[in-house]
């Protein structure tokens, strides 16, 4: 289901079902594998995919503004409670037994390329709030479209 040059993340709600379960991955556009990107890929750099044990819920296009580089893949990381934390599962205790998809909310995905160039991507609702989401200079990000509602 989901292809990742990165470790893929995962996030739970504790003591709910595995229904809350989310993983993020990315492959970067140096995949030995391309992503089968119908319109040009030129400025791809590459994509973050999110979604459950079943299904792939939002893709998101990560371009260049500008010339194409070789940034490989970032690392994955989640911001939670104003800590970075790069060790998976991403725990999220504020929402203890909360079983419902409203208690996939209140964190971020972080796309760390190097210190000074990040991607952070807000959660609202299990969705991810692109319209909120903070990029570097060199990148603009766009939903693919048909998957996330």
């Amino acid at each position: 289901m989901f292809t990742s040059t990165a470790q893929p993340f995962q996030i739970e709600v504790p003591n709910t079902s595995n229904a809350l379960k989310r993983y993020v991955a990315y492959r970067s556009d140096m995949a030995s594998i391309p992503y089968p990107e119908p319109n040009n890929r030129d400025n791809l750099a590459g994509v973050l995919e999110y979604g459950s044990e079943d299904k792939v819920l939002a893709r998101v296009m990560v371009r260049f503004k500008g010339t194409r580089e070789d940034t490989g893949t970032p690392k994955i990381q989640m911001l939670y409670r104003q800590k970075f934390t790069d060790s998976s599962p991403l725990e999220l205790w504020g929402a203890d037994k909360k079983n419902d998809k409203s208690s996939l909310s209140g964190f971020s995905i972080v796309l760390s390329y190097n210190r000074n160039n990040r991607i952070v991507i807000p959660v609202l609702n299990d969705s991810l709030q692109i319209s909120r989401a903070g990029t570097n200079p060199s990148f603009t990000i766009s939903m693919e479209p048909g998957l996330q509602k």
